[in-house]
């Protein structure tokens, strides 16, 4: 996305929303539907997984690296740099339905919509797959980063077949292989 001032987001008081999916937009928005609390902090990404062009983001207080350069000696300048590391993605979740993978780079879908919701804290997100069978599937998450107990952060996700009856497999773990 070229940096230049649009309205791709829409805002209310305590709102920002994203009424469907551009994927040009794509981290920009992981970035902007961030949550967070003193201790953790995890992007917008998709929980689900997603092909194309994204940036995992799971962060957590205190754990950093460190690079120590001293190529210069100037007063007031600091000749260490530290950032914070990515860690286990604890979102990690795979659905798929049919023997299909939901993956939004590559499957269809309509409806989206995503919204951080400032004053509650939350982040949500909803839309409806479609599978090559022509099942239709409603999909909701809903995640946050507890301001009470900051060391913990909660996800929900909400199925609902809008045209069929059947299972739908999750697999779902603490993935510790993030770059």
């Amino acid at each position: 996305m070229a940096k230049i001032a649009d309205r791709y987001f829409l805002v209310d008081p305590w709102k920002v929303i994203e009424q469907g999916f551009d994927p040009a937009h794509g981290r920009v928005a992981e970035a902007v539907f961030s949550v967070a609390n003193e201790f953790m902090g995890v992007r917008g990404y998709f929980e689900e997984g997603y092909s194309g062009d994204m940036l995992l983001g799971s962060y957590l207080n205190g754990v950093y690296a460190s690079h120590i350069e001293v190529q210069w000696t100037k007063k007031g300048m600091n000749s260490r740099d530290c950032f914070v590391v990515n860690c286990v993605d604890w979102l990690y979740t795979r659905i798929i339905l049919d023997g299909e993978l939901l993956d939004l780079a590559k499957c269809k879908f309509h409806d989206f919509k995503r919204v951080l919701d400032m004053k509650k804290g939350v982040l949500s997100r909803e839309f409806i797959w479609e599978l090559s069978s022509g099942k239709k599937l409603s999909l909701a998450f809903q995640r946050f980063t507890s301001m009470e107990h900051s060391n913990i952060g909660c996800q929900r996700i909400t199925f609902e077949p809008i045209n069929f009856d059947g299972e739908v497999e999750i697999q779902s773990c603490l993935d510790f292989s993030t770059q």
